[in-house]
């Protein structure tokens, strides 16, 4: 088993990371925002813990990139408009259902959300959604400069927890292996996640 060498988030020879995402779409991307906004959040006392932890954070996926499979899946079956109402978005926001209707309005983009029968919420337009979350990645690598060169490509093959309590042993079909303190699965609804059975 060969250990994986991720870049700037290696130190004194260490190959392990702070935070494994495993999957790049909307679920991981709403992960990171989160971590993001808690770095420069005025009333969030660990915002240094929260840039440590974006800081040694990799994230990995089969597809090559954030939102790659996501946007080719959407395509393939011709989606147009997503069933989700407008507040079931990646972004960090506390509000409910304002960041992607303000992103559609400030855009003069409005004909882009569909009102959900006998409610009051919107529905997305695919091609909306697709520019939110790219505007939201963009935020995102504004805080975090480097993420894109922890964005390994794998497939995650096993998860093997440590005798030691110090976090997992994230194994991929390379043979590569991550070391990481936590685990976040981001796999999404086409990537059902085969258990282990010490989980």
């Amino acid at each position: 088993m060969r250990r994986r060498r991720v870049g700037s988030i290696m130190s004194d020879g260490v190959d392990s990371a702070a935070l494994c995402i495993i999957g790049a779409g909307p679920a991981a991307l709403a992960v990171l925002l989160r971590i993001a906004r808690s770095t420069t959040d005025a009333c969030c006392s660990s915002s240094a813990a929260a840039r440590e932890l974006l800081k040694r954070t990799v994230v990995v996926d089969a597809s090559g990139g954030f939102l790659a499979l996501w946007r080719r899946k959407l395509a393939s079956q011709g989606v147009r408009h997503l069933r989700s109402p407008t507040f079931v978005h990646p972004h960090a926001s506390r509000l409910i259902d304002d960041e992607l209707s303000k992103f559609a309005n400030s855009h003069g983009r409005y004909r882009h959300l569909q009102p959900i029968t006998n409610r009051q919420w919107h529905s997305p337009s695919a091609e909306l959604f697709d520019d939110f979350c790219a505007a939201a990645l963009a935020e995102l690598h504004a805080v975090d400069p480097t993420l894109e060169e922890r964005l390994i490509t794998g497939r995650v093959v096993d998860i093997v927890p440590n005798d030691d309590d110090s976090g997992f042993a994230v194994r991929m079909d390379s043979g590569d292996c991550i070391e990481a303190r936590q685990i976040v699965l981001a796999v999404g609804d086409a990537n059902t996640p085969r258990w282990p059975e010490w989980a």
